[in-house]
């Protein structure tokens, strides 16, 4: 076997062979070692011992020398883990079903809660108390193992009556129709570790016993994040199709209450007048007309479960005012409200709820655009709201304000097809996003207080109001250019008048830089600015501003090596290839105006 050749002969060589493991080199061989949690430590007590004729180290032996040299060297600790408390390390472990169950977002906020983050509304304190309970069937495993190790009975004794004497039931993301005795004991189990105190055990028979009883991961996700008592969820819980029975007059017809009762066994009579009802409640609400019974009796079992759930959720609430106000104003949306829990996830809601990003301004537009987005639930069951996020509110609502003319502007800058049909708002917000930047609602706003901007660009020649929208949202000019061009009389008559009115708002440096790099590149003064944008050049730094940087461009003729510093993301010499390559200008002719590109 081949040494190093800076090895020395007192050196102890491990080779790392996990990411946890450790195997011991030697001259001549190579020992491998149990992975039992303290192979590191015994591979170099091995390694010490190697050639001695009698082993002096021992793994406890280094494992106290270690821990007391950090004992007196305090300035180590920043390089040590810090331990995780259990709650987290069962969090770890019980990731995926947790995961799988509330959703990301849900998942993500437990644990910022668990690792000491803000909890304002003391949400998940149920799911909080099942992983402490998960935690102490971990821990009571290590305490049985413990028994031998040589700690006074009493200390055992001591650490038993501190962990609770079971383990958790599981953790499933549906349950029922239970049938087993093994299914209700778990269930039975899982029930008493989330529901609120105090649980009523006499509400857990009647669940166990009802044969069409289900919870879906809807009520799972209300019980887990909120909390529900034994009482709350006896009453609102949804059934198993095998819980309705459509009425056939043939079966049905010549029985009295009675036999009615023992035929349906606990189950659900669906007349034909139920369906009815219920086609014209799906009329009423979503436009649609369904007159299929199959799939009526379909939908019923659907609405009624989240019916109950829905029922559940407001049960749930009330133990958080300001959450239940907050519900209050998406529940005045007819869509939501009719889909919730079934197309709509209770996962998603929630997430709506607990996220103070989202006003209570900004959750009534949710509320009044989630009524013309059925089709897309229905399709996806999702709604998206993500491109409202770079928004104001107070932009937002202007948005939806002036959705007819802003699709109006997107037809005819061609960012949809004349003969599209509904436009979705995401398109229309579209509007105000720049390859180069995130949305400045800064700028966004000044575009909505510009009066007529929408019909004034209109009025120009495609081309010409495409290239002038794209310098109003682009990052190139600054606000104060773009708010000084836009007051500028007649800046929206024509290119021409838009190219002054812009070339006017720059200050006299900014003015000269422009001209220089039209000049260095033929290009017009907007294509300029982009072309000046790929560097963001401090503003305190003698020597090295905007204006060196265009001085430099025109003597030499090529990027100065200082300004690469400068250089925006993913800027590189071939990315400015397209710009042209430099060449001398006539000096006079920077100061003719170049016509808009």
């Amino acid at each position: 076997m081949s040494a190093h050749p800076h090895r020395a002969r007192t050196d102890i060589v491990l080779r790392r062979v996990a990411r946890n493991h450790y195997s011991l080199i030697l001259p001549d061989r190579v020992e491998t070692l149990d992975p039992d949690g303290d192979c590191f430590f015994n591979a170099i007590a091995r390694g010490l011992n190697e050639g001695q004729s009698q082993e002096t180290f021992s793994t406890q032996g280094l494992r106290d020398a270690a821990a007391d040299y950090i004992d007196q060297h305090p300035e180590l600790s920043p390089y040590l883990p810090v331990p995780q408390a259990t709650t987290q390390q069962v969090l770890l472990n019980r990731a995926p079903p947790l995961k799988s169950l509330l959703g990301r977002d849900a998942f993500g906020f437990l644990t910022r809660i668990v690792h000491g983050g803000p909890n304002p509304h003391g949400l998940f304190r149920p799911t909080l108390n099942y992983l402490r309970l998960y935690g102490d069937r971990v821990n009571r495993s290590v305490l049985a193992q413990a028994q031998d190790a040589d700690l006074p009975p009493q200390r055992l004794q001591a650490m038993g009556h501190s962990l609770s004497p079971r383990a958790p039931g599981p953790l499933d993301r549906g349950y029922g129709p239970l049938f087993s005795s093994d299914e209700k004991r778990f269930f039975r189990r899982f029930l008493q570790d989330v529901l609120l105190e105090p649980v009523q055990g006499r509400h857990i028979d009647e669940l166990l016993d009802d044969s069409q009883f289900v919870l879906s991961h809807h009520q799972l996700h209300i019980m887990l994040e909120y909390g529900v008592t034994s009482w709350e969820l006896a009453w609102n819980h949804p059934v198993s199709r095998e819980g309705y029975v459509m009425y056939d007059e043939a079966v049905h017809g010549h029985l009295d209450e009675d036999e009615l009762e023992q035929v349906l066994e606990g189950a659900t009579l669906v007349t034909r007048n139920d369906l009815e009802d219920l086609s014209a409640n799906i009329k009423r609400i979503t436009g649609r007309d369904v007159d299929n019974d199959k799939a009526l009796l379909g939908l019923l079992v659907e609405y009624n479960s989240a019916d109950a759930t829905r029922d559940l959720y407001r049960s749930a609430l009330r133990r958080f005012p300001d959450l239940q106000r907050r519900a209050g104003i998406l529940l005045e949306s007819r869509i939501i409200a009719f889909t919730l829990a079934d197309k709509l996830s209770v996962a998603l809601f929630a997430s709506w709820l607990r996220n103070p990003a989202i006003t209570e301004a900004r959750l009534r537009m949710i509320a009044e655009y989630a009524n013309t987005r059925y089709d897309e639930l229905l399709s996806n069951n999702h709604l998206d709201i993500d491109w409202m996020r770079p928004f104001s509110d107070r932009n937002l609502q202007n948005l939806f304000t002036h959705q007819q003319a802003l699709t109006g502007l997107l037809r005819f800058l061609g960012g949809a097809r004349s003969d599209a049909g509904d436009i979705g708002m995401p398109a229309v917000a579209g509007l105000f996003r720049s390859p180069d930047q995130a949305v400045s609602n800064t700028r966004v706003a000044m575009l909505f207080n510009t009066p007529g901007l929408w019909d004034s660009l209109q009025l120009l020649p495609q081309d010409m109001a495409r290239q002038i929208w794209n310098e109003l949202i682009g990052p190139y000019f600054s606000d104060a250019n773009i708010q000084r061009t836009l007051r500028h009389p007649g800046a929206l008559g024509s290119g021409l008048n838009f190219a002054v009115a812009l070339r006017d708002s720059l200050e006299p440096d900014e003015a000269r830089v422009n001209l220089i790099v039209q000049g260095l590149l033929s290009i017009g003064q907007g294509r300029a600015q982009q072309y000046l944008y790929n560097f963001d050049f401090p503003t305190n730094r003698l020597g090295h501003s905007r204006l060196d940087f265009a001085l430099y461009l025109e003597n030499y003729l090529t990027v100065p090596e200082w300004a690469w510093q400068y250089a925006r993301e993913g800027v590189t010499p071939d990315s400015l290839r397209p710009f042209g390559a430099m060449k001398r200008h006539d000096p006079g002719k920077l100061r003719t105006l170049t016509t808009p590109d």
